[in-house]
Order: C-alpha cells, then sequence, then structure tokens
C-alpha cells in the first residue's frame, strides 16, 4: 500500500514507525551480519572503529541493528553475498522526474525483489532481489546499468527510500 497523499511520507503513523525501527529493509537482509557504515563518498567503514574497511573480509561486517545504531559516517552498506541476495544497480535512470523506459523494463523483470529503493544520489535505484550466482558485469550502452551477483562481495550503499512502482 502506498501513502494515502501524493505529498506523504508513510501510508500511516505504524508504517512510520514501523520504518523508523528497521529502515524499510527486508528481513532476510536486516538478518544477516553483512553491514557496515559508509561516509559522504560511499567509502566503506567499520561501525565499531570508523576506519575504512575491505568488505571482502567478514571481520569487517556488523548486524543490522549494530551499523544502524553506529554513530560513525553518513550512512550504511549492504555487502552482497552468501544468501542468494543480489543488486541490480540502475544508475541515472530518472530523467525530468520519471522513470526512464529501459529502467522500467529491468524493473518490471523482478515483480517479486526484496527492496526497490532509490540511491543516495536521487538519479538511480537499487533493487536487492534473489539472483543467480555469476560475475558481476557493468552495462553502458546508453544506459547505466551495474550487476552484482550474489557471489560478487560488494557492497551497496542503501538509503531505505523505497521506490513506489506505479
Amino acid at each position: 500500500m502506498g501513502p494515502a497523499r501524493a505529498d506523504a511520507r508513510f501510508c500511516s503513523p505504524k508504517c512510520r514507525a514501523k520504518w523508523n525501527r528497521d529502515m524499510g529493509m527486508p528481513k532476510q537482509m536486516r538478518k544477516a551480519a553483512r553491514w557496515v557504515r559508509n561516509d559522504a563518498q560511499k567509502r566503506p567503514l567499520s561501525a565499531r572503529t570508523g576506519r575504512m574497511v575491505d568488505v571482502s573480509n567478514p571481520e569487517s561486517w556488523a548486524t543490522f541493528e549494530a551499523a544502524k545504531a553506529s554513530p560513525v559516517g553518513a550512512g550504511m552498506g549492504y555487502v552482497i553475498g552468501g544468501n542468494n541476495i543480489g543488486c541490480i544497480d540502475l544508475d541515472h535512470c530518472f530523467r525530468g522526474g520519471q522513470l526512464e523506459p529501459w529502467a522500467r523494463e529491468i524493473l518490471d523483470q523482478y515483480p517479486d525483489a526484496l527492496l526497490v529503493e532509490v540511491s543516495r544520489s536521487g538519479e538511480g535505484l537499487h533493487i536487492f532481489t534473489e539472483l543467480p550466482e555469476g560475475d558481476a558485469k557493468r552495462i553502458r550502452d546508453g544506459r547505466n546499468i551495474e550487476y552484482y551477483p550474489p557471489n560478487s562481495v560488494r557492497y551497496v550503499a542503501v538509503t531505505g527510500h523505497k521506490f513506489w512502482r506505479d
């Protein structure tokens, strides 16, 4: 269910309270201890120390709760891998506030995505969904697509700002 008013951010006070608890992140992602913090340039940081980390090192990861509670940096990131969850990152996919047709085609291929959120720039989308293992890919053919399968051990800066499908 979307917001009751076009300018409403939440559909009800209950929805607002739930978002404040879990930032709109799906349970499959919240329960995995695959979280880091990040700085304003989206560099990954330890939720414990605030130092830059190598996201391929599980020692640098934190639980969702620890990363959310940490005062370090400017935001949070999710490390792809280990639980069949991958991410399709669509950069610069809005024009005049509207989703580009190429991005809509891709989004429509994942109706059961766990989370579709607007990226930190406000110009892109992250589609978190179950994906098969494979090679990470970048497609730059007029579209800006990055494909991170579950075995790619990449991290994505998350916002929790859900994209409401039409």
